[in-house]
């Protein structure tokens, strides 16, 4: 078991600008393999924050280093949101990615994508292949992302008495030309273009048999609904590979504070299995 670990947070170079991130590194590597980060969108990513904080200081607890980070235009790394698009974030995780690769004792790279983080992070996976990959609630398709962000937002207005009526939708807009703000986060006509194009199901399908892969599904039932059945396939496929249902409250919606061990406890054995970690037993969590 690792001794401990060390946080350390800073920018780290990428062909979009610095990126800032925060590195767990544990005292002693316990495995060649670096766990790269990768959050939700949005307000997901301020409600996903404590749980992917506790994650990277589980698994540096058991020896894996691990990288948590903010995509150029969000959190404290440079650029503006209304900028950005998709082709720069997934080249944000490859460069994550890159930087790990870096570190003393590594030799390859695990993303662990949560909800719509696990887009790029397939993305930047088809350029540089890991080891194993992690999606927590992944975002199956960029047609599903950007049609959730419009009914959220459409519940949103019509609560505050803003909502448009007899205008056009989404889709027209930006095909105008229009940049879109969803609660504070643009979206802009080139980025819903390009997340148009992306599916995880596809993505996972040019991935080698030999990398790893995990999918939870995070919900009250037990019953994984019927357009996640492709990833259970995508998973069997796989030399080590599983599709599990956590049932716990939704930590991408969590506004108030909650605190849950029961994705870390999937995500553990899981890594520990498939990056063949010859001790399992991680430390106590640190709040």
């Amino acid at each position: 078991m690792a001794s401990g670990f060390r946080e350390t947070s800073g920018y780290f170079p990428s062909p979009d600008g610095d990126l800032y991130g925060t590195l767990f590194c544990p005292d002693e590597a316990a495995t060649g393999t670096a766990a790269v980060l990768i959050d939700p969108f949005g307000e997901e990513k301020k409600c996903a924050y404590r749980l992917l904080v506790r994650l990277a200081r589980a698994l540096a607890g058991v020896g894996v280093a691990t990288l948590r980070f903010d995509l150029a235009g969000t959190g404290d790394s440079p650029g503006e949101h209304a900028e950005m698009d998709y082709a720069r974030w997934a080249a944000g995780v490859q460069a994550a990615a890159e930087f790990a690769l870096q570190l003393d004792g590594i030799e390859t790279w695990c993303p662990i994508g949560a909800r719509f983080g696990a887009l790029p992070a397939l993305s930047a996976a088809s350029a540089l292949p890991p080891r194993a990959v992690v999606l927590l609630e992944p975002i199956l398709s960029g047609t599903e992302f950007l049609r959730d962000l419009e009914r959220r937002q459409g519940i949103k207005d019509m609560m505050s008495g803003q909502r448009r009526t007899g205008g056009p939708d989404a889709a027209a807009r930006w095909q105008a030309g229009e940049t879109i703000d969803f609660g504070g986060f643009p979206v802009s006509p080139g980025l819903a273009t390009q997340l148009a194009d992306i599916d995880v199901c596809e993505s996972l399908k040019g991935q080698a048999p030999g990398c790893a892969l995990q999918v939870a599904r995070v919900s009250g039932s037990k019953k994984l609904p019927p357009a996640w059945q492709p990833l259970v396939g995508a998973a069997e496929g796989r030399d080590v590979g599983e599709v599990v249902v956590v049932q716990d409250k939704p930590f991408w919606g969590q506004l108030e504070y909650y605190e849950s061990d029961a994705v870390i406890d999937v995500v553990l054995p899981f890594l520990t299995r498939a990056l063949q970690l010859s001790t399992a037993q991680p430390e106590e969590s640190v709040s």
